[in-house]
C-alpha cells in the first residue's frame, strides 16, 4: 500500500446535521507537527471546501485549516487522522456513495530543498466512499 492510499479510509467520511467530518491520514511516513500542514482541500462529488472554509479537531478544540501553523507543540501520527470539519447545507445522508478529492500540502522540515526552504510534499487522492 503506497502513502497516498492510506490519506482516505473506506469509513473517512461522516455526514453530521451540519456537513461532513472527514478523517485525513498523513501522507508522510514519519509524524510531523500539525504545524507542517501548509493547506488542505476537499471535494466531496464535486462540491469543494477549501483551506478558508475547512477546520480541524484538535484535542476537542476547532482550528482553522489557515491556523495550523501555529500548532508547533501538536502532532500529526501516521497512525492518527486529523478530522477534517466541512460545513454544508445539505450533506449527503448515510449510507450514500460519494466521490472524495483531498488535496493535501505538508511541509517536510528536515528536507531543506534551498535556503531556508522545505519540501512541500503536495497529494492529490481521489477516493469512492460509503457516507457513514
Amino acid at each position: 500500500m503506497t502513502l497516498e492510499a492510506s490519506v482516505i479510509k473506506d469509513d473517512a467520511v461522516r455526514s453530521t446535521p451540519s456537513g461532513y467530518e472527514v478523517d485525513v491520514r498523513i501522507a508522510w511516513y514519519r509524524s510531523l507537527p500539525i504545524a507542517c500542514l501548509e493547506n488542505l482541500s476537499v471535494s466531496i462529488n464535486e462540491q469543494q471546501f477549501t483551506a478558508d472554509q475547512i477546520s480541524i479537531r484538535v484535542n476537542d478544540a476547532l482550528i482553522p485549516v489557515n491556523k495550523a501553523g501555529e500548532l508547533l507543540d501538536e502532532w500529526w501520527f501516521t497512525q492518527d487522522p486529523i478530522t477534517a470539519i466541512l460545513p454544508a447545507s445539505t450533506p449527503l445522508t448515510s449510507g450514500e456513495t460519494a466521490t472524495v478529492n483531498v488535496s493535501l500540502a505538508t511541509r517536510i522540515p528536515y528536507i531543506i530543498i534551498g535556503p531556508d526552504t522545505a519540501l512541500v510534499q503536495r497529494t492529490d487522492v481521489s477516493k469512492e466512499v460509503t457516507i457513514q
